[in-house]
C-alpha cells in the first residue's frame, strides 16, 4: 500500500494525520508542499483540494484528518 501525507510544517491535522499512521505501523512518505509550489499545484489539480493534510492512499485522496475514511482505505 503507497501512503504519501502532504503537509506543512504549521498544519496541526497534519501532525494528528501521522500520528495516527505510526501508531497503526503504516509506513508513509511525508511531503511539505510549503517547499514546492509545483508539487503543490499538482495536487490541487490531481485532488480538488487545496488544504493540508492530503492523504493519498493509493492513489485515493482524503482530505484533512478524517480518520473514518483513513481506515476504511486502510482496511483498519
Amino acid at each position: 500500500m503507497n501512503v504519501i501525507v502532504y503537509t506543512t510544517p504549521t498544519c496541526p491535522y497534519c501532525h494528528m494525520a501521522m500520528d495516527f499512521l505510526e501508531k497503526n505501523n503504516i509506513l508513509f512518505e511525508e511531503i511539505d508542499i510549503s517547499k514546492d509550489d509545483e508539487i503543490a499545484t499538482d495536487l490541487i489539480k490531481r485532488s480538488g483540494h487545496i488544504g493540508v493534510p492530503i492523504i493519498e492512499i493509493d492513489n485515493r485522496f482524503v482530505a484533512g484528518f478524517d480518520e473514518e475514511k483513513i481506515k476504511a482505505l486502510l482496511y483498519l
